[in-house]
């Protein structure tokens, strides 16, 4: 996916973007039942955007460009 550039932010079509993901993530955890997060890709925006759902205080969090830069020794799975 390609980065989101600061035009797209800028346009506000970022924002537009993250709320479709709020949305989407919202619905399907209503359906499902669970749900904790949500890239961009998985509903055919092709940008490097993710949104995640924390229960703890009922919010979602979005990360635009987000980058891996430490990884934990311990996995869960």
């Amino acid at each position: 996916c390609s980065p989101v550039t600061p035009e797209e932010i800028k346009s506000g079509q970022a924002k537009i973007w993250v709320q479709e993901m709020e949305k989407t993530l919202a619905d399907f955890r209503e359906i499902a039942g669970y749900g904790r997060g949500l890239a961009a890709n998985q509903i055919g925006i092709p940008k490097q955007i993710i949104v995640t759902y924390s229960a703890k205080d009922n919010s979602f969090k979005s990360y635009i460009n987000p980058q891996v830069i430490d990884e934990a020794d311990e996995k869960a799975v």
